[in-house]
């Protein structure tokens, strides 16, 4: 850990959380808490970088996590 004893309180994101699940509805994708909570780091990876790669095995989600973010996203910005 980086600060050890500190607790991160997570944040909710209600509204990317609702758009994520209509999105994941859209684009074939059943929201499981495991693609949910990857596309809730991605967001938050984007937010503290300059950059960044998606890595990993074929067939692993990285295209379906970064076009869910991004509709989402859309979606939101909708919203607001």
């Amino acid at each position: 850990d980086l600060f050890p004893g500190v607790e991160v309180v997570p944040i909710a994101y209600v509204d990317l959380r609702r758009a994520i699940d209509q999105v994941c509805g859209e684009i074939g994708v059943m929201p499981v808490e495991n693609f949910v909570s990857k596309v809730i780091q991605l967001y938050e990876t984007i937010l503290v970088r300059h950059g960044l790669m998606l890595v990993g095995p074929t067939g692993g989600g990285k295209t379906s996590c970064y076009r869910c973010l991004q509709h989402s996203m859309g979606l939101v910005a909708g919203m607001i």
